[in-house]
This record gives C-alpha cells, sequence and structure tokens, in this order.
C-alpha cells in the first residue's frame, strides 16, 4: 500500500510514490538501472539485394562474394572522380600545400590573455585565412581542439589510456581480402538510431534505376563478435534526443572490403573531417593489420513491402553522379538542406540552408548557424551584423553565413548520414571498451562476471561524459558544420543540478515510476559503486585486522585499517593492475592534477570492489583484497586465511551456553535474548558486547567492548549500504549518505538501545553502574557504542546473515519515517540549507546563520550552555544544553519552528521538530519485551511453563561472577563434560525430533539433546535461526 503525498503550500511533497512494501512486507525491491538496459536482441527482417549490373559474382570455393572487372573499374572512377577531386581540389594541390599550419603563430599562454575565452578567439584569428570559409566558422586539424593542442601529456602518458584511444588487449587482425566481402570471417551489426524528436528531418535519398533507396543507417561488421553479457546500449547517450542500440539484422552481402574503405575514406574523412580517428589496433597501422571494423550505408526501398538494399557498388556510383560543381549545377534548390563541399576550403564540407541565386555563374550559398557562446565575439562588427536578432537565449546568437559558391560540388548527403556516423564512431569505441574490460576480467582479474556492465560503471569516473570514440572537438564541429541545424532552445536533462529544493525533491519523491526510462533519468557513473565498495572494503579489511589481531585495542585496529584504506594506498593498488588503461576520465588538453587522479583510481577501486560484492559476494572481495594486502608475505597469508580462533571460543568450541546455569550474569543475558529472539552459542561474547572499559578486568569476558564497537560499525556500515543502494536504485551517493547517516547516527542508535533497554543489561562492577559524566561524553554516543558492540557480537558469533536480519528489523524500519519527514539533515545543516534556499529566491548575498553564547550556568562539573542563533542579525532561536553542540543544535531547531515565514521548508521544520515534543508526551512507554495483552491471550503454554521455571530455579540478578564461581564451573565441566557437551542429532529440520515428555520438575523440551537441553527456533527477517538454548 502506498503512503498518500501531502502537498504543502509552497510546493515540496512530502510524501512519495515509493512502494513502501518493500520496507513493510520485506519484498524484493525493484531492479536496478543498468539492469533494465537491453540485451543485443534479433530483428531478423527479410532483405532482398537489388539487381546489379555485373559488378560482383559469386566465389564457390569460399562462397564469398567477389568483384568483376565491371565492379573494379566502376570503383576506379569513383575514387579518380570524387577521391582525387576532393583530395587535390581544382589546383592539383593537396590542402597542406595551400597552408602552412606549422608555421602559424600560436596563442601564448600564461599572459593576461591567457584565459580560455581569450585563447580561443586567439585560436580563432590564427585558423582565419585566405582559404577559410568564414573566420565565424571553426573547422578541423589533426590533433587540435577549437582551443588549441588536443593533449599536452608526454609521449609516455600518450601510450595509455581510453582517452588516448588505447584499448587495452588489442592485437593485429589479419587483412582481408580487398575484393570480397570476407562473409565467412565477418561479424555483422545493425547500428540503430532512433531520436525522440517529432519534427520531419531531411534524409539522405538516392535513386537507383528510377527507384528511391533512403538511408537507414549504417552495418557495422567486426572480426569477432560482440559481447552479449554487455548491454546493446552505451550507458550514456552522446547527444541529446538521439540514442544507439547494436541489432543483429539479415547481414548485406554485396559488397567488397575495398568499396567500404572507399567509402569511409569519402565520408569520413573528406565529408565529416574525422582527422583524428583512430581505426586500426592499438601499436599496429594499415601496413600490418586490418582495421577493427568496416562499415556498409544502408540505402533500403520498401515500396511493394519487401525490403531491398541497395549495393555498396550503386551507392558510390550515386555519389559519383551527384558530385557536380555548384557553378555547373541547374537545379541547386533541389539541393538545399544538404551537404556540399569545396576542396581549398576549410572547412571543406559545409551544410547549405539556403541557395541564392544571384546570378548564373555565382550563387550565394547560406549556412546557419547557432554560434556557441565561447565562439561568439559581440564587440565583432561582422559577427553582429549576421545576428538575425530574433528570439532569445540560442536563438539570439542565430546567425546566417553567405558563402560564395564557386568551387563548391554537391553531394547528395544530407546531415542525417552525419549524424548516423557519429554514432557509429561512437558505438565502435563503445565495442573496443567493452573488449578491453573482458580482457581484464580474464587477464587480472581472472573471474567472469555474469553481469560486466558493472565493470564499465565501475570504470566510469563522474567526469566523464560519453565514449565519442575520436576527438571530441571534432564530433562537435561536424555537428555544427554539417549535421542537422536545430534552432529551437535545447532543454537540457540536467539530473545533477544542486540545490535545496533540489535535494528535497530527490529525497521525498522517489522515482520508482520512471524505472522504464532508465536512459532518461540517470547519468550512469561510479559514484553509486564506489558508495557501496567504500563500506565493503571497510567491512573486509576491519574483520580480518579484528580476527587477525584479536588481543590488540580499538586504536591499533583504527591506524592499520586507515592505512589500508586510505586513497594513496587505493591508487597504489588500482595503479598495481593497470586501472589507468582502463579508467573512463574527462582528458583536457592541459595536464590533469595528479592528486585529482589518484583520488579517482581509489575510488575505481572501491567501485570495483562494490561491483564485485554484488556479482560474486563478499567472500570473492576478501580474496581479491588478501592478494593485494597479503602480496608474498607467507606469515601475513597464513594468518589472513586462517585467523586465529576467537579467544571466546578457544575453551568451549561447540558454546558456551552451559554456564548460563551457574552464573547469573548471563541469566541475566539470556532474558535479553529472549526478548530480541536471537540466541548466541557463545554467550560470553554477547557478555563482552556489554562490558565497559572500567569493567574489562574480569574472567567472564576477557576484556572490554571497544573493538567489538569497532567491528560492529564496520557492518552496520555495511549493511545500511547494502539496504540503502537496493531499496533506491535512483538516489546518487550524496542522498545515499545522508539516508545513511541518518540510520547509523548516534541519535538513531541511542533511541534502539532505550527500545531494546540496552543499558539494563550493561555489566556492573560492584553491583554497581558505570558513571559516566555528562560534560564528557555525549550520553548518546555512550548508547550508539553499546548498540554497534551488539552488532559486533552478533558478527562474531553468527555471521552477517544474522547482522543482516536484525537491521532489517531494527534499523530499516525507521527509514520511512526519515524520508517522509525529510529528516536527513540535523538541524544546523537544515537551517543553514534553508537560508541558501532564500539566497536563491532573493538572488542576494546568503543570510547564513551564527551562534553565540549568551550565558554559563552551574558549576564545572555540570555546566548548562545557552546559546543564540542569530540570521541576518536578528535572534531566532535559543538553546539550552549541557554542551555547546547540543545547545546550538537546540537553538537551530527552534530557529526552523520560529521562522516559518521566512523558510519555504519550514513545513519541514514542523514535521521534524515541532512535532517531537508532542509525540513523546504521547507517547506510551511499554516495555520492548514484554508482550502486549493480545500476545499474552496466545502464549504457547509450553513457554508459559518454561519462564515458571526459571523464576523458581534460577536468580537473575547479582553482581558479576568472582574468580572462585569461574574456576567451580570448570571443574564442574571438567568432572562431568558428558552432562554439559551438547550433542544434535540431526534430522529433517537440522536437529532432533521434538518430545514433549519433559522429566518433572525441567523446562519442556522442543528437540532432543543427550543432556535433556532444548532447542529454540526463532525467525528475524527473512532469515531463520536455529540454536541452542540453556
Amino acid at each position: 500500500m502506498k503512503d498518500a503525498k501531502v502537498k504543502p503550500e509552497n510546493g515540496f511533497e512530502v510524501g512519495s510514490d515509493f512502494d513502501w512494501s518493500t520496507l513493510d512486507k520485506n519484498i524484493a525491491p525493484q531492479p536496478q538501472p543498468y539492469q533494465l538496459l537491453p540485451k543485443l536482441k534479433a530483428i531478423n527482417n527479410p532483405v532482398s539485394a537489388v539487381k546489379t549490373k555485373n559488378f560482383y559474382k559469386l566465389d564457390k570455393e569460399t562462397g564469398n562474394r567477389v568483384a568483376t572487372d565491371v565492379g573494379l573499374m566502376d570503383l576506379g572512377r569513383f575514387k579518380k572522380e570524387v577521391l582525387e577531386m576532393v583530395e587535390y581540389g581544382m589546383q592539383g594541390k593537396q590542402r597542406g600545400d595551400l597552408v602552412d599550419f606549422d608555421n602559424m603563430e600560436l596563442p601564448k599562454l600564461g599572459t593576461t590573455s591567457g584565459k580560455k575565452l581569450d585563447i580561443i578567439v586567439k585560436e580563432m584569428e590564427r585558423r582565419h585565412c585566405r582559404h577559410s570559409v568564414s573566420k565565424l566558422i571553426t573547422y578541423n586539424e589533426a590533433n587540435r581542439t577549437r582551443d588549441g593542442p588536443r593533449c599536452r601529456c608526454n609521449v609516455e602518458g600518450k601510450k595509455t589510456g581510453v582517452h588516448h584511444d588505447k584499448y587495452v588487449g588489442e592485437e593485429a587482425i589479419p587483412k582481408c581480402d580487398p575484393n570480397s566481402n570476407n562473409f565467412k570471417n565477418l561479424h555483422h551489426y545493425f547500428l540503430k538510431v532512433e531520436t525522440t524528436r517529432k519534427e520531419q528531418q531531411t534524409k539522405t535519398t538516392l535513386e537507383i534505376g528510377k527507384v528511391p533507396y533512403v538511408f537507414e543507417g549504417f552495418s557495422i561488421f567486426l572480426h569477432k563478435p560482440y559481447d552479449a553479457r554487455f548491454p546493446s546500449v552505451p550507458l550514456n547517450d552522446i547527444y541529446d534526443h538521439w540514442r544507439y542500440e547494436l541489432v543483429t539484422d539479415t547481414p548485406p552481402y554485396q559488397f567488397t572490403v575495398v568499396e567500404m574503405e572507399a567509402f569511409h575514406e569519402y565520408f569520413f574523412e573528406d565529408v565529416m573531417e574525422m582527422y583524428d580517428l583512430h581505426r586500426y589496433p592499438c601499436g599496429f597501422d594499415a601496413t600490418n593489420s586490418c582495421p577493427t571494423y568496416h562499415c556498409f550505408p544502408r540505402f533500403v526501398n520498401c515500396d511493394d513491402g519487401k525490403k531491398r538494399i541497395a549495393s555498396m557498388a550503386d551507392v558510390l556510383a550515386c555519389f559519383r553522379r551527384s558530385f557536380n560543381s555548384v557553378v555547373d549545377s541547374t537545379e541547386l534548390t533541389n539541393y538545399e538542406s544538404q551537404i556540399f563541399i569545396n576542396p581549398e576550403k576549410f572547412p571543406k564540407a559545409m551544410r547549405i540552408d539556403t541557395v541564392d541565386l544571384v546570378g548564373t555563374k555565382k550563387p550565394v550559398l547560406h549556412h546557419r548557424a547557432i554560434m556557441p557562446s565561447v565562439l561568439g565575439n559581440w564587440n565583432d562588427r561582422e559577427f553582429k551584423n549576421l545576428l538575425t536578432r530574433n528570439g532569445k537565449g540560442r536563438i539570439a546568437r542565430l546567425v546566417s553565413i553567405p558563402i560564395e559558391g564557386e568551387g563548391y560540388f554537391t553531394t547528395g548527403i544530407a546531415p542525417d548520414m552525419v549524424l548516423h556516423g557519429l554514432h557509429l564512431i561512437s558505438a565502435i569505441s563503445m565495442i573496443r571498451y567493452r573488449w578491453s574490460i573482458a580482457h581484464f576480467e580474464k587477464t587480472v582479474l581472472k573471474l567472469e562476471f555474469e553481469n560486466p556492465i558493472l565493470l564499465e560503471l565501475a570504470f566510469t569516473h563522474s567526469s566523464f561524459r560519453a565514449h565519442f570514440g575520436t576527438n571530441a572537438s571534432h564530433c562537435r564541429t561536424a555537428l555544427l558544420n554539417v549535421g542537422y541545424f536545430l534552432q529551437e532552445n535545447r532543454q537540457e536533462n540536467n539530473v545533477r543540478r544542486r540545490g535545496f529544493a533540489t535535494l528535497m525533491d530527490a529525497m521525498s519523491v522517489l522515482v520508482d515510476h520512471l524505472s522504464g526510462k532508465a536512459n532518461e533519468v540517470v547519468n550512469y557513473d561510479n559514484e553509486r559503486l564506489e558508495f557501496l565498495g567504500d563500506a565493503v572494503v571497510g567491512f573486509v579489511v576491519t574483520a580480518r585486522l579484528y580476527h587477525i589481531y584479536p588481543t590488540l585495542d580499538e586504536g591499533f585496529l583504527a591506524t592499520s585499517r586507515s592505512a589500508i584504506v586510505r586513497n594513496e594506498t587505493l591508487a597504489h593498488f588500482a595503479s598495481t593492475l593497470n586501472f589507468p588503461a582502463y579508467l573512463l576520465f574527462a582528458h583536457h588538453a592541459d595536464p590533469f592534477n595528479q592528486l585529482d587522479f589518484d583520488h579517482a583510481l581509489a575510488n575505481a577501486f572501491e567501485a570495483l570492489c562494490g561491483a564485485m560484492f554484488l556479482d560474486f559476494g563478499v567472500v570473492a572481495v576478501d580474496k581479491f583484497m588478501f592478494d593485494l594486502v597479503g602480496g608474498g608475505d607467507d606469515e601475513v597469508r597464513q594468518r589472513w586465511v586462517n585467523p586465529p580462533v576467537h579467544e571466546l571460543k578457544t575453551d568451549y568450541p561447540l558454546g558456551d551456553r552451559h554456564l548460563i546455569r551457574v552464573i547469573p550474569y548471563l541469566q541475566k543475558l539470556n532474558e535479553l535474548e529472549h526478548s530480541m529472539g536471537i540466541y548466541f552459542n557463545h554467550i560470553r561474547i554477547l557478555a563482552r558486547a556489554f562490558t565497559p572499559r572500567s569493567a574489562a578486568g574480569n574472567l567472564l569476558t576477557l576484556g572490554d567492548n571497544q573493538t567489538l564497537e569497532f567491528l560492529g560499525d564496520s557492518v552496520l556500515q555495511l549493511v545500511t549500504t547494502i539496504k540503502l543502494y537496493d531499496l533506491f536504485p535512483y538516489h546518487n551517493e550524496g542522498n545515499l549518505s545522508l539516508l545513511r547517516s541518518c540510520i547509523v547516527s548516534n541519535s538513531t542508535q541511542s533511541k534502539i538501545c532505550d527500545d531494546l533497554n540496552l543499558e539494563n543489561y550493561a555489566m556492573k562492577l560492584d553491583d554497581r553502574e558505570v558513571e559516566i559524566s555528562e560534560d564528557q561524553f555525549d550520553e548518546r554516543k555512550v548508547k550508539a557504542d553499546l548498540v554497534e558492540a551488539l552488532v559486533g557480537a552478533l558478527f562474531v558469533d553468527r555471521g552477517l546473515e544474522c547482522c543482516i536480519a536484525f537491521c532489517d528489523k531494527v534499523y530499516v524500519p525507521r527509514l520511512k519515517g526519515f524520508v517522509i519527514s525529510q529528516s536527513w539533515s540535523d538541524p544546523k545543516s537544515l537551517l543553514q540549507q534553508c537560508c541558501l534556499t532564500v539566497r536563491d529566491r532573493k538572488n542576494s548575498k546568503p543570510m547564513l546563520p551564527t551562534y553565540k553564547l549568551l550565558s554559563l550556568k552551574g558549576p564545572t562539573n555540570s555546566r548548562i550552555y545557552e546559546v543564540a542563533c542569530y540570521v541576518d542579525n536578528e535572534r531566532v532561536g535559543t538553546g539550552l544544553a549541557r554542551t555547546m553542540r547540543v545547545a546550538e543544535m537546540e537553538a537551530a531547531s527552534n530557529a526552523l519552528i520560529n521562522c516559518e515565514d521566512m523558510f519555504p521548508a519550514s513545513f519541514t521544520a514542523k514535521a521534524l521538530y515541532g512535532l517531537r515534543q508532542l509525540k513523546k508526551d504521547q507517547k506510551k512507554e511499554e516495555p520492548v519485551s514484554g508482550p502486549s495483552e493480545d500476545e499474552a491471550a496466545v502464549t504457547d503454554p509450553d513457554e508459559a511453563e518454561e519462564e515458571a521455571y526459571w523464576a523458581t530455579h534460577a536468580e537473575l540478578e547479582g553482581p558479576l561472577p568472582t574468580a572462585d564461581d569461574l574456576r567451580s564451573a570448570k571443574k564442574a565441566v571438567a568432572k562431568h563434560p558428558e552432562e554439559f557437551e551438547m550433542k544434535v542429532e540431526p534430522s529433517g529440520d537440522g536437529y532432533s525430533s521434538v518430545d514433549n515428555d519433559s522429566p518433572e520438575g525441567s523446562p519442556p523440551k522442543r528437540a532432543r539433546f543427550d543432556d535433556g537441553r532444548r532447542c529454540t527456533s526463532f525467525d528475524v527477517g527473512a532469515v531463520k535461526l536455529e540454536t541452542p538454548d540453556s
């Protein structure tokens, strides 16, 4: 059942669309967004080939299609009439001979004009020459961007990294037969590109035999198959409103490799000017390897319901016939919104939107564009004269640039092919990177992920945008010059908005109803996996240190853990595993900061551990960490793999519950077990969890609870992190951290301590409770440590599954109140966020709250602090407390309640703090362990009889056992071991059959043991636990 929404007047939603049954009924949560990405699927559309003019013939020996003499002759005409013309131009000179780019004056850096905008302006001035179309139109150069060199990394740095187009694991590819289609050796995939735009766009259409063939997309031919374990789509789309997907389809066969290579050279190098496109495997070139892919443009006709695909020879012939001089053409209006090319200009190709036929010899072509804000120089008179001066925002930068038509040729290519070509480059980069990830699995991890997209997520830094596959600046320039002209203002789908209002919206309205639109609402990176992996690494290291060094104190364990899990160490581990070669990290022209890169490596390492935990479990992460931490040290290896047995388990390996009979304090702890429904095999471990430092010198627990509290904190962090990761798949790391801090805060755990009445079971010294002065310690911190020690004891005795079940019942149900009431921040943080919200709305300087001490009352050992909170030099609240920090919190809480009209989130303050005291007054305290009247009415008779027995035969209160008591208990065990040894006869449910024939004067039995004791079965959440009871 879903909670109803509460819509306050200020517009924030208190309720949510979240299905709370995932918490109330403990059912499986919704899937993660990456699990909703589609897998590789087949279309299986029947395709027939167009009858060609003897361009190909069938080689009966190989089964491949090969080129005939007619086909080779037609290909030669295309190379001579199109490729050579585009390469050398009318003057017979190559582009490098027209302008000496190497001797052009470069912009100077490090001066007053070294700002980014000035650098871009100087770069535009450097590029402007008599051969450039316009100084307002940029063009591509090899290894350069709009504002300078593409990369300033050193020679060694350029040899590795995806950002340098280096993919690990690639090998030389045997060359294909150029005059054959190599059909038996290539793997075919169709790149399906879709758009969410509604307006009609111009499509490339070829006329073959007076029949129109419309461009559908590209077929990709690979030399090895795509790994079907990965999704068929990228994690992040490279362009708004467009997305692509790989599908399997009936492959075309009327082509040769040399024809596809000729088309690739013409379209990608001459039309799109992709000069930094690296098609060959890393470390190889055209002399010793085949390209990693071949592409085939699909022109289809479906007039009679049958799908026909034009052959590669027909496509090249149509492009050759369309390559005509603008001056000699008589039907220029038919080529509007298409691409024109001039071999002697920079850039070569331009999209022409309108043609002005001023004269018959020199028509004027017009290119419309919305100038990027960094390229628009508002002080330039030429730029201002070209502005259309219509609209606002991007439309205000709309210009129509006139271009002289002399020297231009028509191509017959529309911008749709350019957009598909950009997606093709991106798809090839995605495929090659996922092949590298598979190589990482095989060579480094030596594991095979069931869902390897987790590895790609782990390596995707939050600064990484998407796979462009080449120089990203070249892609943007090609889209601007020869891509579609998009006039309307772009609506950004920014999921990383900042601000208090966005935080409230993200945390209160949980987007489970958007689960089917994962690509539209999610920016995929490794932040969520890093959030999970941080808890996993901390847990694994803490648990191992606790077991390896059982006698050392908490300080040593904390220091050792921090030395292992700090960023420097994790970055070193990542570098050892060659993470820099796989990390997807935003790479700019300037060298990156090494500290930032090391931090990114550390985050990627934690994200990898989170991915391994999701796919293989905590045991695999433990082994993975051991291989890195242990290294070749045999002693460390032995202690990690076979840690020593816990000191409280050595005396009685099968359990020490028999000591309950002779030790009154353990009998009292047995009460706690009954109230919680959780029973320990070694109850002395539970006793240690309630042993403060001042009572550590006893022979029962042999120590205090400090190390158990240290261990329980890591266990609690892991369990709550797992639950939050599963419950809120669309929340980012920041929101999850806020929710986790609410669950594991001292305030929450102190309430859990009160609900379970744990302080009543704390060990006493000389029959007196240990006194803790409030001016030295926070009382909530003491209670929280007690709960964490209990969780640590559960882990040591019962394992991680029992801890998860305990937290599902005790911690997780409180999450609902945090989300609905929006109480994920403490009062001081919430007040500051409210003040920043007021600043955002009024567009003024933020009125940050300040706190001043008004008075200090009482003696030194019990002082009372009175603190006032001021906003804009006005007192808005006061607070009284025994510590300065708590007094400031109370002052902020009262300020939120008092300033209802000032803050737009004041309803949150009421929900959190205004009703808090009212609920305390109305709440009736009920003992947690005692049954209600309804429960008492249905109490098991065996349980009632048992309770009566122990009430008359056992003294549950008393001081700590003395040394004589412990010696007497050990002597009794040594003298009659058969009376205390537990022997269980396995049956269908794991224990012996139920026997209700109990001896007179003994407690009822539910399962038979040799000593007459019983076995209790109980449920904790989804985990059923069965242990012997005393």
